[in-house]
């Protein structure tokens, strides 16, 4: 059985303005079906997790912060960052948990915004900057030592992904795609 809920979880945060999403929503609807995948956005809806994300800092394996233990929130003032661009979903999980640990998203030093994680990637294996990238978009890159994961002190930057579907428009193919990615990623939430 999969366990899902009629309404948004309690502690689901908006993540992108409603405008901004339903926007987004009008030009995807004609790909897909009944299902997709995405945060939050919808009051009712049957709503399914799917995969928890940490968005970690990170940085190049040769910077010199890699030797610190933790990195304190005021540490993160004089980094330079990388970050996604404004809009994005990304962008804006960061900046509510900068402010829950007390920090101004406006106090952090942005060198550079770009619009995909592999070009933030490649920006961090050749510089000295940092990012707050999701555990699994640069798995490849810590297990080949070439990016680090710093710890940050008072500072926890997670995200849920779920499967909306609209009520009333299950089918059993939409069912064995939701099982199939539920087995896949063996989600334990």
């Amino acid at each position: 059985m999969i366990n899902s809920s009629t309404k948004a979880p309690n502690d689901a945060k908006p993540v992108l303005s409603d405008v901004f999403l339903h926007q987004k929503i009008e030009k995807l609807i004609p790909f897909i079906s009944e299902e997709f995948i995405t945060y939050p956005l919808w009051e009712e809806g049957k709503y399914i997790p799917f995969l928890k994300d940490e968005l970690v800092l990170v940085c190049n394996s040769n910077n010199p912060f890699v030797r610190q233990n933790e990195i304190s929130v005021n540490d993160l003032k004089s980094m330079k960052f990388i970050t996604r661009e404004r809009g994005s979903g990304t962008l804006e999980v960061i900046e509510y948990a900068l402010k829950k640990a007390g920090l101004k998203f406006s106090d952090l030093q942005i060198e550079m915004q770009l619009g995909s994680t592999e070009s933030i990637k490649s920006y961090l294996l050749n510089s000295d900057c940092f990012a707050f990238m999701s555990i699994h978009a640069v798995s490849k890159e810590l297990k080949n030592k070439e990016l680090t994961v710093l710890d940050v002190e008072r500072l926890s930057v997670e995200r849920y992904f779920y499967i909306i579907t609209l009520l009333g428009k299950s089918d059993s193919l939409s069912e064995l795609f939701i099982q199939n990615m539920s087995n896949h990623y063996n989600l334990k939430l």
